[in-house]
């Protein structure tokens, strides 16, 4: 049994090894899904800012007008603000590039998109800004076709007008801040399991409920 000492030794040695590293990546993990949720809601915070309906005057008089504008300068300038807004949270946007691709590595596809789907949205809220700050009014006849392509237009500024403006998800005419509350469940999926104890360390973090006194 001379051996068994240093079969013990070897086997402890190699067990703190191995708890060694998966503790090295449960935390890791743990950060990185912590920072995730962070820039996520930093992101979200940058949204609101940007698709608030009320501007100031200060914020309208920042908006640069085009040379060859050809729509009224007062229009331009309404939606124009989004443009101001946007320039102005870019570094917020820019650290969910990072956050991305951590959240890839470590927690998976649905977290990552999830966190892209804020990336895309801010795309879509400035493409919109734009198609309406440049809107020129039409004119149509009453041929079938001059109606339908009137109709067609008209439901693209609608559709571009329901992405512009944080009207809270009970609105009909807000159809971002639904995809929004959308990405923040998948995210908190995705990161629930990094951020909550092991099973096994559980028992060691429950609180004991105190007995109630007999009377």
């Amino acid at each position: 049994m001379a051996w068994l000492p240093a079969l013990t030794t070897v086997s402890l040695f190699f067990a703190g090894v191995i708890f060694w590293l998966w503790q090295t990546v449960y935390r890791r993990r743990f950060e990185v899904a912590e920072a995730s949720m962070i820039a996520f809601e930093k992101a979200v915070d940058g949204l609101n800012h940007i698709r608030n309906p009320f501007s100031f005057e200060s914020e309208s008089k920042e908006v640069e007008i085009p040379e060859a504008l050809k729509v009224p300068p007062e229009q331009y300038r309404r939606y124009g603000v989004i443009f101001v807004r946007a320039e102005k949270t870019k570094e917020v946007f820019a650290e969910l590039r990072p956050a991305m691709i951590l959240a890839e590595i470590h927690l998976g596809t649905a977290a990552s998109e999830a966190l892209s789907e804020l990336w895309t949205i801010r795309h879509e809220v400035v493409v919109a800004a734009g198609a309406l700050a440049n809107c020129e009014k039409e004119f149509y006849d009453n041929t079938p076709e001059a109606v339908t392509s009137k109709k067609s237009s008209d439901q693209f500024y609608k559709d571009q007008q329901n992405k512009l403006y944080n009207l809270g998800k009970s609105s009909a005419h807000d159809v971002i801040t639904p995809r929004i509350e959308q990405a923040r469940k998948a995210l908190a999926d995705a990161c629930r399991p990094y951020l909550e104890l092991p099973r096994f360390l559980t028992c060691f973090s429950r609180k004991k409920t105190p007995r109630k006194a007999s009377p």
